[in-house]
């Protein structure tokens, strides 16, 4: 650290310094690559004239570090025009969250990823399903923010995630499930938990019956709700979609854009989630932020920049778009983006809602992804269930569409589970939605041609 003391004495200076390791590996049996990195690096920012300038480096000496923040500074001359009220960090104190590391991740990186890896494909034999696709990944990291305020803050974690793509051994019309597992933590009999609900949910979806268009009730699973509400709450009550002109929550502020048994908050304390940090990528104290109160729109989230064109003040949502996705997380720009979306359970366990319940549970889609500037969706289901009163029938080959805005307003009631998720579409932006089993009412599904 010492090597960037001098660069911030001269200048109006924030200095962000990143090291990360990960192991990688295939989960299926065909593939035998592995993949160790490890990486570290900074971005120099330097605000002159009310313009920040950005250059980067991995290049820790002392000469590569000067010409770092010459071109910073150089830089800053082609940026934006910032308000006057912009400033980096302060140096209030930091409050530690838990569930963000974890040693057995962190000591032996590869001998655990070959044991995970091992354990999915004895699983799968056993099930009688086969792996086409995935992989093992460990990752730790450990970012530092520092500036010319004072401020010098780190914060260190660790992550586990596989992803899975499986069909049933049969040839009968294939069943087929991609699945993603995210934690901070590593937990055997969780992990276990996870992979053998996944094979068993590919099992029971073999030899699908074809769907009617028609309008039926609903019952949408984390998998499915989470990301496309990531993709638009998450979006809309961004900073930066508010000073662009395109959230959908402009103008909405203290009134109702949900039903009333609607609540989401932004959680960066959520212990174990993919986005619980004690501080931002700006070094701001992270805290919780209400969004959405029983239907009624509370808060926007901001970083530095976006809270000083809003005149106001940051709420620890600095995040960076490459994260999980890449080790290069000192190279990625800062915006203002959500950390953990966290919606309210209900008090129904799923197994009471389903006993009671006629109409299409969908566990699984092509791709959940809503449009992030209209809130429109619309994707093929993949593993659902045609359900009368309990009993269950695999269906396939139909269409669902419509508006997120219209899903939050019209859900009847939500289960007491909850699940953490993240969007398998983008998950380099390192956000989770933490949410229940929502069921809405009337809704239509076409059948595919």
């Amino acid at each position: 650290m010492k090597a960037f003391e001098s660069i911030l004495k001269k200048n109006n200076t924030e200095i962000f310094i990143s090291e990360t390791r990960l192991s990688e590996c295939p989960i299926d049996s065909d593939s035998t690559y592995t993949r160790a990195a490890t990486e570290t690096g900074y971005m120099i920012r330097t605000l002159k004239n009310n313009r920040l300038g950005t250059s980067t480096s991995n290049i820790m000496d002392k000469e590569a570090i000067k010409k770092t923040a010459q071109l910073s500074l150089s830089s800053s001359a082609h940026a934006e025009d910032l308000p006057k009220s912009f400033s980096f960090t302060g140096t209030e104190g930091k409050t530690p969250v838990s569930g963000t590391f974890d040693n057995t991740i962190s000591k032996d990186m590869d001998t655990l990823s070959a044991k995970l890896r091992e354990e999915c494909q004895q699983a799968a034999t056993e099930s009688g399903i086969i792996l086409t696709n995935g992989k093992i990944k460990l990752m730790e990291f450990r970012y530092t923010i520092m500036n010319s305020l004072g401020i010098e803050k780190t914060e260190r974690g660790t992550y586990i995630s596989a992803a899975i793509d499986s069909k049933a051994d049969t040839k009968q019309p294939l069943a087929e499930l991609s699945s993603t597992y995210i934690k901070r933590t590593y937990k055997k009999s969780d992990f276990t938990n996870w992979l053998k609900n996944r094979l068993d949910i590919t099992k029971k979806c073999i030899s699908p019956q074809k769907l009617k268009t028609a309008s039926y009730n609903l019952i949408l699973s984390p998998s499915v709700a989470g990301p496309i509400m990531l993709d638009t709450i998450g979006y809309w009550a961004s900073g930066k979609s508010r000073l662009d002109g395109i959230s959908l929550f402009e103008g909405k502020e203290n009134k109702a854009v949900a039903s009333p048994n609607f609540t989401a908050t932004d959680d960066p304390t959520y212990p174990g989630a993919p986005s619980t940090f004690s501080i931002d990528m700006e070094g701001t104290k992270t805290k919780k932020t209400n969004i959405i109160k029983n239907g009624i729109f509370s808060n926007y989230i901001y970083n530095n920049r976006y809270a000083s064109h809003a005149n106001t003040k940051s709420t620890g949502n600095c995040k960076k778009a490459t994260f999980m996705g890449s080790e290069k997380i000192y190279t990625a720009g800062n915006f203002s983006g959500m950390h953990n979306l966290s919606i309210d359970q209900g008090t129904e366990h799923l197994e009471s809602i389903l006993s009671g319940f006629s109409g299409i549970y969908i566990e699984a889609v092509g791709i959940p992804s809503a449009d992030h500037e209209t809130g429109n969706f619309g994707f093929e289901l993949r593993n659902a269930f045609l359900v009368d009163k309990g009993a269950m029938t695999p269906v396939r080959y139909a269409i669902y569409s419509g508006k997120v805005q219209d899903l939050i307003r019209d859900t009847k009631t939500m289960s007491k589970e909850r699940e953490t998720v993240t969007d398998p579409m983008a998950p380099e932006y390192n956000s989770a939605c933490i949410t229940p089993y929502f069921l809405i009412e009337n809704q239509k599904i076409s059948a595919a041609k």
